[in-house]
């Protein structure tokens, strides 16, 4: 018989108004990709075959 969901209820965390703002400026960047793989991309676009994935 599978796990019943617990029914106990759980407070809600308690933070002031103030802690919860934005920053000011959000990083918004990503270091997971390379001019590589952007190299390969235009390549399958141009040419949408799978030989493009096996060129790397």
């Amino acid at each position: 018989m599978p796990d019943e969901p617990s029914t106990t209820a759980i407070d809600p965390p308690q933070k002031s108004l103030d802690s919860m703002r934005r920053p000011d400026a959000l990083d918004r960047s990503f270091e997971g990709w390379s001019e590589e793989v952007f190299a390969m991309l235009d390549r399958l676009r141009a040419e949408p075959h799978i030989d493009q994935y096996k060129k790397g």
